[in-house]
């Protein structure tokens, strides 16, 4: 069935209908626009908007990933620097008995420049001076001993400097020299008190060893992981053949 259409012979009408025609025309292609296009556009609009809104995230998380490395990184270099430093400076007691060590290490300085050490006591165990503002609980303190020899102004000096040298934490708080005019004007009676750290909590250099133990395993396992990522056969020429 074909429709036919048939335009008034008058010219006024005839205008009149092609005006009705082309308004109506528009009405339809509001309609599309309105009921189909603009839906279309406010859609892509908001996907836009979602995704710049997830790539903003993204971009926040591998920041907030990035910053998180580096201080991680850094803060096993300062756990490794920790226990390099207690391992070294830092006096250990043996047997519950921090003389022992202390007598050790005198007698080896004393060793070195051919001085015999007469006494070594203990003194005893202080805190740190620090600020009186300061809430912080000290993580070292000091072990002080008296050591009591007989030694010419020459090698003593050299033992002083023998023990400063070797450690850049402890301190010679005390030094006494009494000449003796009676035996040898070249031999002097010698009294010096050494401070040496030691940890507040004797437990937290094996805490550090701990720490730094796992961090290490879990390296060398995130190490072994990407080996085994990266790693891939290499064809041969028999099985390219």
């Amino acid at each position: 069935m074909k429709l036919k259409l048939t335009l008034p012979e008058n010219r006024k009408k005839r205008q009149q209908v092609l005006i009705g025609l082309g308004v109506a025309a528009g009405v339809v292609v509001l309609g599309v626009l309105f009921g189909v296009i603009r839906p279309l556009l406010n859609t892509k609009a908001k996907r836009s908007e979602r995704l710049a809104k997830i790539e903003k995230e993204l971009e926040t998380t591998r920041r907030e990933v990035k910053t998180a490395s580096r201080e991680l990184a850094w803060n096993r270099e300062i756990a490794k620097e920790l226990l390099q430093i207690s391992r070294q400076y830092i006096l250990r007691p043996q047997l519950g008995n921090y003389l022992l060590n202390a007598r050790d290490y005198i007698e080896d300085q004393a060793g070195r420049v051919d001085l015999a050490v007469d006494t070594i006591r203990e003194v005893g165990i202080t805190d740190v001076p620090r600020p009186r503002k300061s809430r912080d609980e000290p993580a070292l303190r000091i072990y002080t001993v008296r050591m009591n020899l007989t030694a010419g102004y020459h090698p003593l000096v050299e033992l002083i400097r023998s023990i400063e040298r070797s450690s850049p934490y402890l301190c010679l708080s005390s030094i006494l020299v009494t000449g003796q005019p009676t035996r040898s004007p070249d031999v002097h009676t010698v009294v010096l008190d050494l401070q040496l750290p030691i940890w507040a909590d004797p437990e937290l250099a094996q805490a550090l060893r701990r720490q730094i133990e796992s961090e290490l395993d879990l390296e060398l396992a995130e190490e072994g992981d990407e080996e085994i990522e990266t790693d891939e056969p290499e064809e041969t020429a028999q099985d390219e053949a």
